[in-house]
C-alpha cells in the first residue's frame, strides 16, 4: 500500500494571485530601483553557467531557475516570485497547479501509470468519444509531441490522397503557407520557410511553395491560394493550416480567408487541416481558434499542448471518417501515446475548460489585455495584434536600445516573464490570470520598453563573443576582415527569435556590418559601445552564409538574396575571398 499525501491549492483561491505579487514587480513603482543595473544572485548564476556548459539546443533562455509555479506565478531558486506571461508557449491555459487536473493526473499515476494500445484503457475510450462529439469529429490517433501528431496528419493525407483521390504515386503534395510553423523536425521544418541546409534532405512535396509555379503562398492571401488549387489541385492532398499564426506573431487572417479556403478545398477535392496546437483551448476566446469562422468544418483537426493541462505530453489528430479509417494498426502509434496519466489529465482540462467557462475568460481578459496597452501608449510600439491572450506587441526596433531581447530581460528582472519574437513581444499567459495581475503585468512590460533606451548591458541580453565561440567552437580569425568606416567601435546587440538555429546572431550582425545597411537588419537593432573587433574573427564567407540565410529563412524575405549577393559582387563591403559564385 502507498500513500501519497499532495498538497494542492485551494480552488477557491485558485485564480486570484494578487497577494502573490512578485517582489520584483512592485519595485517598478520605484523610480530609482527601476533604474538600477539588474544583476543574477550567486545561485542563479552557477545555474546559468552549468546550463550554457552542458546542455545544448531548446530555445533561447532567461537567466532565472524556476523551482516551482502556482497559478499564472513563477517561483525562482532565490524564492523570488514573477508573473508568467508565457504561459510554457501556451501550454498552462489552465494555470499551474490547477487541484482538479493535478488530482486527476496524480491519482492516476499511483492506479495505473501507462498500458499502450495494445490493451484497451477506459479513460482513451472515453476521451476519445467526449472529445470528437464536442467538436464534431467521428475518431482520433494521439501521439506525445505537436510535431508527431503533423507528422501523423501530413501520412493520413497522402495515404488519403492515393487510395481515394488517385493521385499518382509520390505526386501528393501537402500545402502550407507562409510564416506557418508545424515543428522542427525532419517531416515538419520543410512544411515552413526554415532553413534545411544544416540537416540533410527533408521530406519533399510538402511546404508553402506552389508545386509548379514555386510561388511562395502568403497566409491570408486568398487570390494566392486560388492560383495555386487551380493550377496544382489535382495533386494536392491536403492544405494545412493555423486559423491564428503562432510564431509569426499571432497573425489573424482577413475575414472570410478560411472559409474561401474550405471552399476551395471541397472545390478540388482538397483535405482542410487546422492545426490548433498553440491556438486551441481557449487561447483564443474560443475552444478552438477555427470556431471564429462561421461554418469552418476541417477535415482534420491537430492539437497538443494545452490538451493535458501541461501535466503529460499528448497530442491529438480528429478527423473525419473519409480519411481517419483508412487509418490500420501499427501505422499510427506511440509507446506512451494516449497514456492513462495524459487521458486522465486530458478529461480534467476539458471539464475545467468547460465548466470555468475559460474561452469566454479568455476573450475578457484579451480585452482588458487591449484596453490597458492603448492607456498606457507605450513609446516604440507599432502594432497590437492577436485575439483573447494570444497577442504580440511589435516593437518598432529602429529605436537604438529597443530590442524584444532586452525588452524580455528587462522585465524578467522586474518580476514579469514574457516571450519574444523576431521583432515583436508576445502575450500568452495562462488563461486563469487574475484581472489585476494581468494588468499589472502589461505595466511593467510598458514600463521596461521605457526605461530599456537608457540601460546599458545586464543579464539576459546576449554576449556577442561567447555566441561566436559556442557557435563555431573554433575561432577561425581573418585579419583581413576591417569593419565598415562608420562602425564607430560599436556592434549590434543580438536578441529576439533565434528558433531557426544558433546563427541568428551572428546573421544579425551580418546584416548590420557585411551589407551595411542596404538590407534592414534581421530584428531591425541599433548599436550600442562594445567590444567591435572580437567581431571580425570570423571568416567573410561565414558572416555573409549566415546573413543569407538570416534574411531568407528568419524575416522570410528571398527577394533579399538578389540585394545581398549584388551589393558583394559590386561593393565587396571590404571582405576578401568571398565565394560570389557559391552565395
Amino acid at each position: 500500500h502507498i500513500a501519497i499525501l499532495v498538497q494542492l491549492p485551494d480552488s477557491a483561491q485558485q485564480y486570484n494571485k494578487s497577494t502573490a505579487m512578485a517582489p520584483f514587480a512592485t519595485e517598478t513603482n520605484n523610480t530609482e530601483s527601476s533604474k538600477a543595473t539588474p544583476t543574477l544572485s550567486e545561485k542563479t548564476q552557477t545555474y546559468v553557467n552549468h546550463w550554457s556548459q552542458y546542455i545544448r539546443g531548446g530555445f533561447p533562455t532567461l537567466p532565472i531557475a524556476v523551482e516551482s509555479a502556482d497559478g499564472h506565478i513563477i517561483t525562482d531558486v532565490d524564492g523570488k516570485h514573477y508573473i508568467d506571461f508565457i504561459g510554457q508557449f501556451a501550454v498552462m491555459n489552465f494555470g499551474y497547479s490547477n487541484p482538479k487536473i493535478a488530482k486527476a493526473a496524480i491519482d492516476q499515476a499511483v492506479k495505473l501509470p501507462l498500458t499502450g494500445t495494445y490493451h484497451i484503457s477506459p479513460l482513451y475510450t472515453e476521451f476519445a468519444k467526449r472529445v470528437t462529439k464536442k467538436f464534431g469529429f467521428d475518431s482520433i490517433v494521439t501521439m506525445l509531441s505537436g510535431s508527431e501528431a503533423v507528422e501523423s496528419a501530413v501520412k493520413s493525407a497522402r495515404k488519403w490522397a492515393y487510395k481515394h483521390k488517385g493521385i499518382p504515386q509520390d505526386k501528393a503534395h501537402v500545402l502550407t503557407v507562409d510564416q506557418c510553423y508545424h515543428g522542427l523536425t525532419l517531416s515538419t521544418m520543410p512544411m515552413a520557410t526554415i532553413a534545411a541546409d544544416h540537416f540533410g534532405q527533408h521530406l519533399p512535396n510538402v511546404g508553402p511553395y506552389a508545386p509548379t509555379s514555386g510561388k511562395l503562398v502568403p497566409f491570408g492571401d486568398i487570390e494566392a491560394l486560388k492560383e495555386c488549387f487551380e493550377q496544382d489541385g489535382h495533386n494536392l492532398a491536403a492544405f494545412i493550416v493555423e486559423p491564428v499564426q503562432g510564431w509569426a506573431g499571432t497573425v489573424v487572417p482577413p475575414p472570410g480567408y478560411l472559409k474561401a479556403a474550405q471552399e476551395l478545398c471541397r472545390k478540388h477535392n482538397v483535405l482542410m487541416v487546422c492545426d490548433e496546437i498553440q491556438a486551441g483551448y481557449g487561447r483564443t476566446g474560443k475552444d478552438l481558434s477555427f470556431q471564429h469562422e462561421p461554418e469552418l468544418q476541417p477535415d482534420m483537426v491537430i492539437m497538443g499542448k494545452a490538451v493535458t493541462g501541461g501535466y503529460y505530453p499528448m497530442s491529438v489528430v480528429m478527423g473525419k471518417k473519409r480519411v481517419m479509417d483508412l487509418i490500420q494498426k501499427n501505422e499510427i502509434l506511440s509507446t506512451f501515446g494516449a497514456s492513462p496519466i495524459a487521458c486522465a489529465a486530458a478529461l480534467a482540462s476539458l471539464d475545467v475548460l468547460e465548466e470555468e467557462k475559460i474561452s469566454e475568460r479568455s476573450e475578457r481578459l484579451g480585452e482588458v489585455l487591449r484596453k490597458t496597452v492603448k492607456s498606457l501608449d507605450p513609446p516604440h510600439m507599432k502594432e497590437l495584434r492577436g485575439p483573447g491572450l494570444f497577442q504580440s506587441l511589435v516593437l518598432d526596433c529602429a529605436v537604438s536600445g529597443v530590442t524584444p531581447r532586452r525588452v524580455s530581460a528587462l522585465a524578467m528582472h522586474r518580476g514579469v516573464l514574457v516571450g519574444i519574437g523576431a521583432d515583436r513581444l508576445r502575450f500568452s499567459p495562462p488563461l486563469t490570470i487574475s484581472e489585476e495581475d494581468l494588468v499589472k503585468a502589461v505595466e511593467i512590460v510598458v514600463q521596461a520598453l521605457k526605461d530599456v533606451t537608457t540601460m546599458g548591458d545586464f543579464p539576459g541580453i546576449s554576449n556577442m563573443s561567447d555566441i561566436i565561440k559556442e557557435v563555431n567552437g573554433t575561432i577561425v580569425t581573418n585579419t583581413d576582415i576591417e569593419p565598415p568606416a562608420n562602425w564607430t567601435n560599436d556592434y549590434e546587440e543580438i536578441g529576439g527569435d533565434m528558433r531557426w538555429g544558433e546563427y541568428g546572431d551572428v546573421a544579425q550582425l551580418v546584416q548590420g556590418y557585411a551589407l551595411d545597411g542596404t538590407v534592414q537588419p534581421l530584428f531591425g537593432m541599433k548599436s550600442y559601445t562594445g567590444e567591435a573587433m572580437s567581431l571580425f574573427e570570423l571568416s567573410g564567407n561565414h558572416y555573409l552564409y549566415n546573413a543569407i540565410e538570416g534574411s531568407i529563412y528568419q524575416i522570410r524575405q528571398p527577394e533579399d538574396l538578389e540585394t545581398i549577393v549584388s551589393v558583394i559582387g559590386d561593393e565587396n563591403q571590404g571582405l576578401s575571398g568571398l565565394d560570389i559564385e557559391a552565395l
